[in-house]
């Protein structure tokens, strides 16, 4: 099978493309692309599959042997009844393409009664079906189905790639730079720039008071909590901030830095015991203080900067 096409217009990540392209005539019975958002997994993953069924890319809304894991509308999980549906099919023949492929683009939306049903027939798949999961943290994916899966790790993307893809997109080339610049590596920020609010970000790090900045805190926790899919608004609010913290570090200085530490750590809480929310009000105290820097260095900054503030490559 051929795998012209696998590539066009992705940037960066040409080890796992050509790896991919080795697999199309034996593939694996399970992968799982993971990494995280906006680095491109997720398109690579379709065109993957595209090539695996033979129908090329963008993958067509209906096709007989691509079974789609996603959840209904207006739900944020997959029903186990949708993986119970999938679990008959893969026990029949592939119709038209060489193989059936299950493809679940957003693999944290399943539960644990779906993970446990799927798991079923992925212990002893049918003999040609293949499992192609996408995800942007593999921690929330249950061990005995990660031993299941080939690996595809996703990191970022040197910006000259990104630069040239653009490029061939037809966007002049100093816009190409800056977006590649901004984006730190994450092309799909750069092919379709977000627009973010940042208005509580600012709002915190210009605060004066410390009443200020909690207030922040709490709207923005109170925000994140009751959205549908609190830990994913946190990710994307937690995202935001470090941008921001980021680009204010010229100019804001110590701030920025103790504000990135909180950041920082937050998103090490997210989806744990600790709400988010707690290192952010304990940054804000430290704002507070008289030498909101002591106790900082040497040991939290040089890790701290890294996380908020990759290289650009």
């Amino acid at each position: 099978m051929s795998n012209v096409g696998l590539g066009e217009g992705i940037a960066g990540h040409a080890t796992i493309l050509r790896i991919l392209g080795m697999w199309l005539d034996h593939p694996r019975h399970g992968y799982v692309f993971y990494g995280m958002p906006h680095l491109g997994k997720r398109t690579v993953a379709e065109r993957f599959v595209g090539a695996l069924l033979g129908v090329g890319y963008p993958l067509p809304d209906v096709h007989a042997d691509l079974l789609m894991l996603v959840p209904e509308e207006g739900k944020v999980q997959v029903s186990v009844e949708r993986v119970r549906k999938v679990r008959g099919r893969l026990a029949e023949h592939p119709m038209v393409a060489p193989r059936v492929v299950t493809f679940v683009p957003e693999a944290e939306r399943l539960n644990e009664e779906g993970w446990n049903a799927l798991l079923k027939v992925m212990e002893e798949p049918p003999a040609g079906a293949v499992f192609v999961f996408v995800a942007n943290d593999i921690s929330r994916l249950p061990a005995t189905v990660m031993s299941r899966l080939t690996p595809i790790p996703f990191g970022t993307v040197p910006a000259a790639d990104i630069v040239a893809e653009l490029v061939r997109r037809g966007v002049p080339e100093a816009e190409a730079r800056r977006r590649a610049t901004e984006c730190r590596g994450r092309p799909g920020l750069a092919f379709e720039p977000e627009e973010r609010d940042e208005s509580d970000v600012k709002r915190y790090l210009s605060a004066t008071k410390l009443g200020e900045r909690l207030a922040v805190v709490d709207r923005l926790s109170v925000a994140c909590e009751s959205s549908e899919e609190p830990r994913t608004a946190w990710i994307a609010a937690l995202e935001t901030w470090g941008e921001a913290c980021r680009r204010a570090l010229p100019d804001l200085g110590p701030t920025a830095i103790v504000a990135a530490e909180g950041v920082i750590t937050a998103r090490r809480f997210v989806g744990g015991p600790i709400s988010p929310r707690v290192p952010l009000e304990a940054a804000a105290l430290r704002l507070a203080a008289a030498r909101p820097l002591a106790g900082l260095f040497p040991s939290h900054v040089p890790r701290a900067l890294p996380a908020v503030f990759p290289s650009r490559s």
